[in-house]
């Protein structure tokens, strides 16, 4: 920091943010004297806010957040912080077949790729896997990975029917590492779908 110069008691200063300073001066002078520099002051980073992805028509999916701090016990028993955000991503795919020509693969499994993650994610559970059609099924899996491919414990040879599926709880190999993307694994399909479900997620901030 700069700092003031001493000045005459009864004058008044002004301040200004100019090229990265601010800066001041004595009431009716001309000349201005850096204060401090901006980058001096500067706080750390803001969170990002919640955030929407769009996958490949048409099929989409999309995420409602909230925010929360977890709170740890180190060995010592000191509590320590950290900052996550839960998020719940609804999933949509209407007139879902075994033809659909956004799904990868000529021959089963087919799959369907996300976008990579942008952070450490945990996955928890599955919500509210149905076909809103009157007939058709389908069984899927959740998998994670980039070369490879790890399918999520708890979420997999899911059944989807025209009844609502109970949730699922993911257990194991349910964490994510940022820049890995999440697929949909499709064993078979049966008919024509419309399949939603709903993934409830914890990500790192």
């Amino acid at each position: 920091m700069i700092g003031l110069q001493k000045i005459e008691p009864g004058k008044n200063t002004e301040l200004r943010v100019f090229n990265s300073f601010i800066q001041w001066r004595v009431v009716g002078e001309t000349t201005w004297k850096n204060l401090v520099s901006l980058s001096e002051i500067q706080g750390p980073s803001g969170v990002a806010g919640t955030f929407t992805q769009l996958s490949d028509a048409p099929n989409s999916y999309f995420g409602q957040s909230r925010r929360g701090v977890r709170v740890n016990q180190s060995a010592n028993g000191l509590e320590f912080y950290s900052l996550l955000r839960e998020d719940s991503w609804f999933f949509s795919i209407g007139a879902l077949n075994e033809n659909s020509p956004f799904l990868e693969g000529s021959t089963f499994p087919k799959t369907y790729t996300l976008p990579a993650l942008l952070r450490e994610t945990t996955i928890n559970r599955l919500s509210g896997l149905i076909n809103s059609q009157s007939s058709g099924t389908a069984i899927i899996s959740i998998q994670f990975g980039l070369n490879s491919w790890t399918s999520i414990t708890g979420l997999s040879t899911l059944a989807c029917t025209t009844s609502v599926l109970a949730d699922q709880l993911a257990s194991v190999n349910n964490v994510i590492p940022a820049g890995q993307r999440l697929r949909i694994s499709f064993a078979s399909i049966t008919g024509t779908l419309n399949l939603s479900f709903r993934l409830d997620v914890t990500e790192a901030l």
